[in-house]
């Protein structure tokens, strides 16, 4: 162990979660999850939905995207032709909005469908 203390618990001062957990670029900022949110029929607050992701989508020269953009390339000795993957020209899509939103995964929720027999 050593002088270093490395083992040693560290006393630090209480922070509020909101202030341990940093907002990043580009999202909202995070809140500490609690029972005391309101609780109303068919109700989620908006930090519970995504609304949208970076893209893996490629857009190419010609405007046209896919996710690995190949060529075909032939060789005249052995007559085969292969292809080739492409990686030239080519530029993220970048952000893309979703029609309809979706949960967050670290939703602190359980969910289930419950069907009622009458």
């Amino acid at each position: 162990m050593g002088l270093s203390g490395s083992k040693k618990e560290e006393v630090r001062p209480k922070e509020s979660l909101a202030t341990a957990m940093p907002a990043r670029k580009g999202r909202l900022m995070r809140r500490p999850f609690s029972s005391n949110i309101v609780v109303a029929e068919r109700f989620l607050p908006e930090y519970f939905f995504v609304t949208e992701t970076n893209s893996s989508l490629f857009v190419d020269e010609d405007g046209d995207t896919a996710n690995e953009f190949y060529c075909e390339s032939f060789d005249k000795h052995k007559r085969l032709a292969e292809l080739v993957r492409k990686v030239d020209n080519l530029r993220p899509k970048g952000r893309v909005k979703y029609p309809i939103p979706r949960l967050h995964p670290d939703v602190p929720f359980v969910m289930w469908e419950v069907h009622q027999e009458h």
